[in-house]
């Protein structure tokens, strides 16, 4: 009997711990780097679940040695996550304040879209990130 009450517990409890695990997606956008004609750039994108995405740049290699990407110079970024329609905007944040830079995006399970303004106000998919 008492080795039935403890399955049942378990059974019971077991889903609990699955769903309490936390869920972060990781997006990577890799190409050359627009200002610089020699330089390749990787670019990984997390959302996580609590509405907040850090974005680490890491800049300026060469494209035949992109594997190696870590150990090149980075760039943190860090924000918040909120909603506008279809498109979600990316705030960043420093020092817990938010400042004037945002981008927005589209987010997807397999991708994440940025987008910017054309000059008629009209939104233009600029990159795109893949889920890694």
């Amino acid at each position: 009997m008492r080795n039935q009450i403890l399955i049942l517990l378990f059974l019971f409890s077991f889903p609990n711990v699955i769903i309490g695990q936390s869920y972060n997606r990781t997006y990577q956008l890799k190409g050359p780097q627009e200002d610089a004609a020699n330089c390749f750039k990787v670019v990984e994108l997390t959302i996580h679940d609590d509405g907040t995405f850090s974005r680490i740049a890491y800049g300026c290699g060469e494209k035949k040695n992109w594997k190696n990407y870590k150990n090149w110079k980075t760039q943190f970024i860090n924000g918040r996550i909120s909603g506008n329609g279809e498109y979600n905007i990316l705030s960043q944040y420093k020092d817990s304040f938010k400042t004037d830079f945002s981008w927005t995006v589209k987010i997807s399970d397999k991708r994440v879209f940025y987008y910017t303004p054309n000059k008629n106000n009209v939104l233009k998919k600029t990159a795109k990130y893949k889920r890694i």
